[in-house]
């Protein structure tokens, strides 16, 4: 029978509300030591990033899996990054957003929503990466073990591209996430509250 023949007018309508979704509240990641090389300059600055009782396998486990995140559902990245403009404009429109979409927005930026609602630039890809390690940092690499979700490394291995190895790829996608939260929010930030000082004094 065809969809316009069916009868539903005996089906109470119940709309469904999205609002408390969540992404995979029942994913647990397996854990799984890896000895890998990776960019000593990416290693430094993910160390100098590190909040208070997180460790190095904590943030390239957040770093990977953001990156992950941006590489399968391009579209959802830029609507979270008009959710984001939206909120930067007006943080009160944190109430609003789904669970899910606050999620989305912890998940590409690292960060709590609250955080990322309080900085005044715009997050985006941008070359400071480059600029403070030098176009060639990735020739210094140092052998680390890590404690990784199995899952991600293998969602990369089985992407890899004709010889090219899982080393080079999880750089890649190291890399490629600092360049993207990298932006000059905290020196603006940072400005912004010397010269709020300096007028109250």
């Amino acid at each position: 029978m065809p969809d316009d023949q069916i009868d539903f007018s005996d089906i109470p309508e119940r709309p469904i509300d999205w609002s408390k979704a969540r992404i995979a509240p029942f994913y647990r990641p397996i854990w799984k030591e890896f000895g890998i090389r990776l960019d000593q300059s990416a290693l430094d600055y993910l160390k100098s990033r590190l909040a208070d009782g997180q460790s190095l396998d904590d943030a390239v486990n957040k770093a990977l899996g953001a990156q992950m995140f941006r590489i399968r559902f391009p579209v959802r990245v830029q609507k979270a990054e008009r959710r984001i403009r939206r909120i930067q404009e007006s943080p009160r429109e944190i109430e609003d957003l789904y669970e899910a979409h606050k999620q989305e927005i912890e998940i590409l930026y690292g960060e709590s929503i609250e955080k990322v609602a309080s900085f005044f630039v715009v997050f985006g890809p941008t070359n400071r990466f480059n600029e403070k390690f030098g176009e060639r940092h990735s020739i210094a690499t140092k052998e680390v073990s890590l404690k990784l979700d199995e899952n991600i490394i293998e969602w990369f291995e089985y992407g890899l591209e004709d010889g090219q190895s899982l080393d080079r790829a999880l750089n890649q996608a190291l890399i490629d996430h600092i360049r993207w939260v990298s932006s000059p929010r905290v020196e603006q930030l940072d400005e912004i509250s010397a010269q709020q000082v300096e007028e109250s004094l």
